[in-house]
């Protein structure tokens, strides 16, 4: 590949792989600038940028998927304030020690997807936890109230939107 004169190019990030006239496959370069001979040093690199970027990429997925969940699992776990009548509403029994144990279930399952521990089995885990308590929590189809029902379903979509990426996760 040798060296590319560049005048003032910030950027090099993919290059074709192959002969003259044949296309190749899509390698990353790597680019080295030499300041004192103004050119870019491009050097043919493995895949191995590109997986460290793809992992760092599901490591920070991971722990924004999560940092909600231990969050409000943490909140509802230390506090579980009214969020037993949403139970009795939904015909289930109201109980306060139904909502700490899925709160701490929230956190215990966002540790260990945040910090990549049985990710897969964390995700479904909170899945199913957050479906629950989307359903049961934030019913914004039975609110008659406009600023409740608006205010209930940002609260389901946030959840449907947190549920995908756990989907994701349990899919990957």
């Amino acid at each position: 590949h040798g060296a590319i004169q560049a005048d003032r190019c910030l950027t090099l990030a993919v290059a074709w792989n192959g002969s003259v006239g044949a296309l190749g496959h899509c390698d990353i370069l790597l680019a080295r600038l030499s300041l004192r001979k103004s050119k870019f040093i491009a050097t043919k690199g493995t895949a191995h940028m590109a997986q460290r970027s793809s992992k760092l990429s599901r490591q920070l997925g991971r722990a924004m998927v999560a940092s909600p969940l231990i969050y409000g699992g943490l909140g509802a776990a230390r506090e579980p304030g009214q969020r037993h009548k949403a139970l009795e509403r939904a015909g289930l029994p109201a109980s306060q020690e139904l909502v700490r144990l899925n709160g701490a279930a929230m956190v215990v399952g966002g540790v260990a997807l945040a910090l990549g521990i049985k990710p897969k089995l964390a995700a479904l885990g909170l899945a199913c936890s957050i479906t629950a308590t989307t359903v049961v929590g934030h019913p914004f189809w039975r609110e008659e109230d406009e600023v409740s029902r608006k205010s209930q379903t940002i609260q389901f979509y946030k959840n449907a939107a947190i549920l995908g990426g756990l989907l994701l996760e349990i899919a990957a």
